[in-house]
């Protein structure tokens, strides 16, 4: 400040700070200023005189002008405060310059959560930061603003606190497929979503029921806010089944059911196939119908029920199927006449299962040829002479009955027609039978035995190889003068002792009838 004199009020003074322009009023120019950086400053003051007077400078090198940093006052608001575990929480730091400091501060504040960092550098623009997290855990929390200052204005910090409590969730529980049959696998997925404001993926464990009947005892692990349990054993019927979230540090519990759509089991489809042994047969000849059910996809499980067998519209016989047959059952008769007879079976369904049924089956009861019975190997009666008068032995109807053909009912893809074969029956085959072939030959039974019992039951897939090794092995081993000039009889015959190839090819069995034996 620089003081002159001369007329009062009528002459303008200058006093510069190399930069501004006061007036001189009264002796006395003023100049206010904010702009002086921090440190320490002289002031010169130049008059620049008058008509009157001569100009004169003055400053204050005595006692210069220090400027220090200006004081600020943070404050902390957090909004929404309280809040739920995942919801946004935002804290909004404000940094205030205390009197008589002025002007706008910069820099950054840091927020902390105790000891734990939670952002740092965010920057003040206006003289404010703030942040936003949703990783607060439930709890109380002290949260910390700290301003750093800037080269006009000191540090400063403020904190407040924030409550952050566990969200509500909503558990939902839908299956997959909606409707199944007995023993298909339905998969029941259960999802568990927070309720807004929450957020977040809820962890721990679901456990499922169907009444008070626990499905997943100790619980599914939910990850990613869903956890799914798969079942084949749902009874037929409509389940309803509820889902259990127990909830977690940071969610509540919440439950759920698909009491909307239930899940719907029906009954599963059946298949039944029937087979037949021997076919065709004699006449008073044991027949074994043999029958399986079993579950067609994409049910599953072993049907039980009532097997009923029918010879066209009449009732033959019926069988009961238990969950320990494994859906197999054979019915035996001897009583079928002469002919031609259509054999069905009915499967009467379960509580599990449908019905089905294998109809029109065609089983050939034929009258036995006397003098073929008497061509077979031994003639007649066990123990008889494989090469003398066996053939005598064998009279009557009853030795008639025990020897028979054999027919293999089953289809090949490269035939038209069913491959015929002979051989005794599986009844007289059997080990400890007494067939003929008896001198030496009941190891040879056995094995044919059970090759043909094993063929039978894998539903002849190589009929043909075991023909021709079946019946080599009794052409060599019981071989009658008598019987036969053939070597064996199935789709191709060979004269004995033939080797030529086109005389073998040129031997073909009927489709309808197998060849008999011819007499020597």
């Amino acid at each position: 400040m620089v003081a002159g004199s001369g007329r009062r009020g009528a002459d303008r003074r200058r006093v510069s700070d190399a930069s501004h322009l006061a007036d001189l009023v009264g002796s006395q120019a003023t100049f206010t200023s904010t702009a002086l950086a921090l440190g320490s400053h002289t002031i010169t003051a130049l008059y620049s005189g008058d008509f009157t007077f001569s100009g004169s400078q003055g400053d204050n090198s005595a006692s210069p002008q220090v400027v220090n940093k200006g004081a600020t006052t943070t404050l902390l608001v957090a909004s929404p405060n309280p809040t739920v575990s995942g919801q946004p929480a935002v804290f909004t730091a404000i940094v205030l310059v205390a009197a008589p400091a002025a002007g706008g501060p910069t820099g950054s504040v840091t927020f902390m959560d105790g000891a734990a960092t939670l952002a740092t550098n965010v920057s003040v623009s206006g003289g404010r930061a703030s942040f936003s997290t949703t990783s607060l855990a439930v709890g109380t929390h002290t949260i910390t603003a700290s301003y750093s200052g800037d080269s006009d204005f000191l540090a400063s910090n403020a904190s407040a606190t924030q409550i952050v409590g566990k969200a509500q969730t909503k558990t939902m529980l839908t299956s997959s497929p909606s409707t199944s049959v007995f023993g298909q696998g339905v998969v029941f997925t259960a999802t568990v979503n927070p309720v807004p404001p929450g957020g977040g993926s809820p962890t721990g464990t679901v456990d499922f029921k169907e009444g008070a009947t626990d499905l997943t005892p100790g619980g599914v692990t939910a990850s990613g806010g869903r956890a799914t349990f798969s079942s084949s054993r749902l009874a037929v019927g409509s389940h309803t089944l509820t889902a259990s979230y127990g909830g977690s540090a940071g969610f509540l519990p919440s439950s759920g059911s698909n009491s909307a759509s239930p899940q719907v089991v029906n009954k599963a489809a059946s298949r039944t196939v029937l087979t037949a042994f021997p076919d065709p047969a004699v006449f008073g000849q044991v027949i074994s119908f043999m029958v399986r059910v079993t579950a067609l996809a994409p049910g599953n499980g072993t049907p039980t029920g009532t097997l009923k067998f029918l010879d066209g519209t009449t009732t033959i016989g019926s069988l009961s199927l238990s969950s320990a047959s494994a859906g197999r059952a054979t019915f035996t008769t001897a009583s079928l006449t002469r002919g031609s007879h259509a054999i069905s079976v009915n499967y009467s369904g379960d509580n599990n299962f449908l019905a089905s049924s294998y109809a029109n089956f065609g089983e050939g009861v034929q009258d036995h040829d006397e003098r073929e019975s008497k061509c077979q190997p031994g003639g007649g009666a066990p123990g008889g002479d494989l090469h003398g008068d066996g053939a005598s032995q064998c009279a009557g109807e009853r030795d008639a009955h025990r020897y028979g053909y054999l027919q293999g009912h089953y289809h090949r893809a490269r035939h038209g027609h069913p491959d015929w074969f002979w051989a005794s029956d599986l009844q007289h085959v059997r080990p400890g039978s007494g067939h003929p072939c008896h001198h030496g030959e009941l190891r040879w039974r056995q094995q044919l035995y059970e090759q043909l019992l094993a063929q039978y039951r894998r539903g002849y897939p190589e009929l043909r190889e075991t023909q021709r090794r079946c019946f080599k092995q009794r052409s060599e081993r019981c071989a009658d003068r008598r019987r036969s000039r053939y070597a064996y009889r199935g789709p191709q015959c060979a004269r004995r002792g033939s080797s030529d190839p086109a005389e073998i090819a040129g031997h073909r069995a009927s489709s309808t009838r197998p060849h008999r034996a011819e007499r020597g």
